[in-house]
Order: C-alpha cells, then structure tokens, then sequence
C-alpha cells in the first residue's frame, strides 16, 4: 500500500466539510431555540444583547432584533439609525456602549408590551364591573 498525497487530501477535506456542516447544524439549533425562547418570553433579548453567546456574535444585528416580536425593518432602522450604526454589521463589530444602547431599546419594547397588557386586563375588568352594575349587582 502506497501513500497517495492527493487521497490524504481528499479524506481531509471530507473530514473536514462534514465537520464544519456538524457545526453550522449546532449553530442553527441554538439560533432557533433563541428565537423560541424570546417569542415565548422566557428570554430576554435585551439581555443577550448585553452578555452575547457566541453563536449571536456572527449574526448581524438587523438580523438579531428581527427575533424581537413585532420589529421589523423599520423599527430596526429607527433604532440603528439613531445612534448612526448599520443594521447589517455583525454583533461582534459592537462596542459595549452600542449594544447598552440597543438592549435599553429592547427593555423599553418590553415594558411598553407588559404596559398594554395590564391596560387591556384594566379594561376588561372595568367593562365587567360596568356590566356587573347594570344588572344591580353588589
């Protein structure tokens, strides 16, 4: 049996697409599970945005704070656009004072969202006290 260069190559090159498609498999689960995760609320992209994992720090950030329920380009733009930064740069080209920034943003969002809904529970709990009333209830 003799040592052929070329095959080496070759199996070395097989070893390492599989490898490198095991990886991009690996990073597709956790981006997915990140977007789970932020539309069932129980994380907070505010805080990723602070204490990125590794995964996040190659996506861009437009593509990050799409997974921000209801913000899409155009609220993207108004907040990148307000601190002259462009949507398509990647999470690890961000500076600590751009991604506090940014995360103030998202928590805003986030208090604004919980405000509405202990609004519309104010309403529909005043609405059946109004109704309560009509008929002569207590």
């Amino acid at each position: 049996m003799t040592f052929d260069p070329k095959e080496e190559a070759r199996q070395l090159a097989k070893a390492q697409v599989v490898s490198n498609l095991a990886k991009g498999r690996q990073v597709q689960n956790e981006r997915w599970d990140l977007k789970r995760a932020v539309k069932d609320g129980t994380k907070s992209l505010a805080e990723v945005m602070l204490n990125p994992p590794d995964y996040v720090m190659r996506m861009t950030v437009e593509q990050l704070l799409k997974l921000q329920p209801y913000w899409g380009t155009e609220v993207i733009n108004k907040v990148c656009g307000s601190i002259e930064l462009n949507p398509s740069r990647y999470m690890e080209e961000l500076t600590h004072r751009q991604r506090h920034y940014i995360a103030l943003w998202l928590r805003r969002a986030n208090i604004l969202k919980e405000a509405n809904k202990l609004d519309d529970e104010i309403l529909a709990l005043r609405d059946t006290f109004v109704l309560h009333r009509k008929r002569g209830g207590n």
